[in-house]
């Protein structure tokens, strides 16, 4: 547990810190932009995204699978070379497409043709992203810890001192912001080509290739589901309400994303340190405990985070953009669930069979659409988000029933359902009543009443664990006996 805890915090905190990064940079960019321009900048960056799930083709995971049975230094060359150039491949021939087939796109994504070099970086900035996500997951996979942190790193400042510099000489612009995530990949490139130069070798085996696609095209289709299935609503909601009720909207997705960081950091970390103890004995128990921390940890994050919902707004964002809260306890408690899906797939993992996890992605992602279409007209974004929630209960409730043939976990359900409905008991709260007029008192107050309830909470949930801790700190304090 002490090493699976080790490895959480270094790749998450690790992976957290390039998020981090762009949360201090938000209020250079967004109070420099007009609403209309956040909208682009905001279809955009999700747009890439989906895009380099797409070119990955599950290489990320497949690598992975097919590395854990050889220790032999020819067959790892052989494994990341297929898969390198495999991705390498597919981003060029993508990218060719989309520049041939600009104004078809940009008509789709609604773009004025006014912000052409934006969408033409977007493009670069993706295959970037595509190539440095390969490779750090290689290096976090062989566990090169001090390689893997050091390149977050040199992301995010590099990052960070472009926008500094744009914001400097007053030239933020959207392709500016599109520029500067584009040298901050690419230069993590060109230095993992650099350290992995004794990788490359075009003599590896054509059935390598094809297990590794084989096994790549379902991961593929699953990492693609789920980041369709949260930027879905982008998609459906651009052009259906006005420029600025999207830039709203699509903010409070971007603020909220502060959970999502603590949430995709975890997810992060979690997926090689659960690859290495899912065979034990007892690995239901742990991720059972696991699990029942990761609740009660993200509650109080995510709380923690509402109580200063409207602060954040106002210091990321501006005032204009305070209408955006009234969507922050449905996408905080959307994030807690995607992170609860991490628990549920583990069985199916440990099956191998990774197309029952895509059955799962694709039932979320239908009912997501059906949900949204019938509701955005009548409510909006807050009919996104209700879908959104109902896919994602959907899709734990149907993988747990999947999972549990391969891999049972003793989840502790008393515990984690009163966690849940004090998250949703509270988020109700902090939404709907003002303690203050004076945001900076009223998130304050609700701090302090968060802080004042969870304690209770903890000390009932969590009473054995808090024994068995207590005796631990003793036995360390307690002298040593004379002999």
């Amino acid at each position: 547990m002490r090493r699976l805890g080790k490895d959480i915090a270094i790749y998450g905190i690790s992976n957290m810190v390039y998020s981090l990064v762009q949360f201090v940079v938000m209020p250079l960019v967004v109070k420099s932009m007009s609403m209309e321009e956040i909208s682009y900048w905001n279809i955009l960056l999700p747009t890439a995204i989906l895009l380099a799930s797409i070119t990955t083709f599950g290489m990320d995971s497949s690598v992975v699978r097919y590395l854990a049975d050889t220790n032999s230094p020819t067959e790892h060359r052989s494994i990341f070379s297929a898969g390198f150039f495999t991705i390498l491949l597919l981003a060029t021939v993508i990218g060719i497409f989309l520049y041939y087939f600009t104004p078809f796109a940009m008509d789709s994504l609604h773009l004025p043709r006014h912000q052409s070099d934006s969408y033409w970086l977007m493009i670069a900035w993706f295959i970037g992203l595509v190539i440095n996500q390969y490779c750090l997951n290689w290096f976090k996979f062989t566990f090169k810890r001090s390689t893997f942190i050091t390149l977050m790193f040199l992301q995010s400042i590099v990052y960070l001192v472009i926008i500094l510099l744009l914001k400097h000489f007053d030239i933020l612009s959207v392709s500016n912001v599109m520029l500067a995530l584009g040298v901050s990949q690419w230069l993590n490139v060109l230095i993992c080509i650099v350290l992995n130069r004794n990788m490359f070798t075009f003599n590896f085996r054509k059935q390598l290739l094809r297990e590794l696609m084989r096994y790549g095209l379902p991961s593929m289709m699953i990492v693609f589901g789920m980041n369709l299935l949260l930027n879905l609503d982008r998609y459906i909601l651009t052009g259906q309400i006005s420029k600025e009720d999207f830039a709203i909207y699509t903010q409070a997705f971007r603020i909220c994303a502060i959970m999502s960081m603590f949430v995709s950091s975890f997810n992060f970390a979690f997926s090689p340190s659960s690859l290495s103890i899912i065979n034990d004995d007892d690995a239901g128990a742990q991720f059972s405990k696991i699990h029942s921390y990761y609740l009660l940890i993200m509650t109080f994050f995510g709380l923690g985070f509402i109580a200063c919902g409207k602060l954040a707004i106002l210091l990321l964002s501006g005032a204009e953009y305070l209408p955006a809260f009234r969507y922050f306890p449905f996408i905080v408690f959307a994030f807690i669930l995607y992170g609860l899906y991490t628990f549920a797939q583990i069985g199916i993992i440990k099956s191998k069979k990774i197309f029952f996890a895509l059955y799962v992605v694709v039932a979320g992602i239908i009912l997501t659409f059906v949900i949204d279409m019938v509701f955005v007209r009548s409510l909006g974004g807050f009919g996104c988000v209700i879908g959104l929630l109902v896919a994602l209960l959907s899709m734990l409730l149907l993988a747990n029933i999947i999972s549990k043939r391969n891999l049972f976990i003793p989840y502790a359900y008393a515990k984690d359902l009163t966690i849940v409905s004090y998250f949703l008991g509270l988020a109700t709260l902090f939404c709907y009543l003002d303690i203050s007029k004076n945001i900076y008192w009223d998130s304050t107050f609700k701090c302090a009443i968060l802080f004042v309830s969870i304690l209770p909470l903890i000390s009932i949930l969590f009473k054995d664990d808090k024994t068995k801790a207590l005796a631990i700190l003793w036995r360390k304090l307690k002298p040593a006996k004379p002999e």
